[in-house]
């Protein structure tokens, strides 16, 4: 029978610091060793200040790779976007700050994953290029050679382009753009709605940036697929519409029984009278949509609102829809136009327009 060991009560009492075994000793050392966990938060967080001054000198930006060259952890990037301080909006990118990312830097980041080839497209180039009526969308578009295979992704939607090489690219923020009448295809073909594609479209139109024989060319080598809309809203553009309410309301007077006209040019006796948003030849009538929306940013809902005076003075008689009434009071609305229209045809054909009145055209007559 093996005997009891002795114990060293007085031994036992003591602070393992004070007895001098061999545990004591490893766990001083250690302690020794590791840092304190302020001292380690301190410590990940000059390393985190480092790699956002790093981001400063790469447009807001840090990649994997660019953390590796310059002697950083990526799991430096993974710790800072689980605590939510940084952002991971794509594989392999970090944006060091947890605020709203801008279009800039987000067309940054997604021509940088497409490749020194592309150029950034679609909704954001328009937004770049001043267009008007561009809803907004999650994904940026870049155009990419055709022989790319890399992946679109949440953020980014490549879209193959076998000709990129010969477009015409401009520069926007060191970011390479797409020219006007590409952008514009591009945005269209990823909105839904004919209001959407119609904003997109008249409105780079009639601000000149884009030209409808221009888009009818590019549109022709895509398949057809996905392009009913845009090819609806380029007969808009071509017929003289300059904005959707006024396609809308030319859509509601399609087959009225009068031919019109869409933002013709009137004069009498060589002057300029203006451009009313649509004319009936030979009646001396039409309309003016009466909206903000339509002259969103500027001072031209009210000089609509004086030319209103101006058109009158010449004889003239414009109905004054508005785009509220126009989507929902349809009949309502395409009632009030065309009695305008009928009162003024009751008329002796002589008394119908004023002397000296010249009809220029933008499009081709509508009925």
């Amino acid at each position: 029978m093996c005997p009891k060991p002795s114990v060293d009560h007085h031994r036992l009492a003591q602070p393992s610091c004070a007895r001098g075994d061999g545990l004591s000793t490893i766990l001083e050392a250690e302690s020794r060793r590791t840092p304190t966990a302020a001292c380690t938060a301190h410590v990940r967080a000059t390393e985190a200040a480092r790699a956002a001054a790093l981001a400063g000198t790469n447009h807001g930006f840090l990649t994997a790779r660019i953390l590796d060259k310059n002697g950083f952890d990526v799991d430096l990037a993974c710790r800072e976007v689980e605590a939510k301080r940084w952002q991971r909006p794509m594989r392999g990118f970090y944006v060091p700050h947890a605020d709203t990312l801008d279009e800039v830097l987000l067309a940054r980041l997604a021509t940088t994953y497409a490749g020194p080839q592309s150029l950034l497209s679609g909704l954001v180039a328009a937004r770049a290029l001043s267009m008007r009526w561009i809803p907004d969308q999650a994904r940026v578009h870049v155009l990419v050679p055709a022989d790319v295979r890399r992946a679109s992704t949440s953020l980014v939607r490549l879209r193959r382009c076998a000709g990129i090489g010969k477009l015409d690219a401009w520069s926007w923020c060191g970011v390479r753009v797409a020219p006007a009448n590409r952008v514009v295809l591009d945005g269209a073909m990823t909105l839904a709605t004919i209001r959407d594609v119609r904003g997109l479209v008249l409105g780079a139109v009639a601000d000149g940036l884009a030209h409808p024989a221009t888009l009818r060319g590019l549109l022709g080598a895509e398949p057809r697929n996905g392009t009913a809309l845009l090819r609806r809203a380029l007969t808009d553009a071509e017929a003289g519409a300059a904005s959707p309410p006024e396609a809308e309301m030319a859509d509601l007077l399609h087959g009225c029984g009068f031919p019109y006209l869409l933002n013709p040019e009137l004069r009498r006796h060589g002057r300029l009278i203006g451009f009313p948003d649509g004319y009936f030849p030979g009646l001396g009538a039409g309309w003016e949509v009466d909206s903000r929306e339509r002259h969103e940013g500027d001072d031209s809902f009210d000089e609509t609102l004086a030319r209103h005076g101006t058109f009158a003075g010449h004889g003239l008689v414009l109905a004054h829809p508005t785009p509220r009434r126009i989507r929902q009071q349809p009949s309502q609305t395409t009632a009030a136009v065309l009695a305008v229209a009928r009162a003024r045809h009751l008329l002796p054909p002589g008394l119908r327009e004023p002397d000296g009145l010249e009809v220029i055209p933008r499009g081709p007559l509508q009925n």
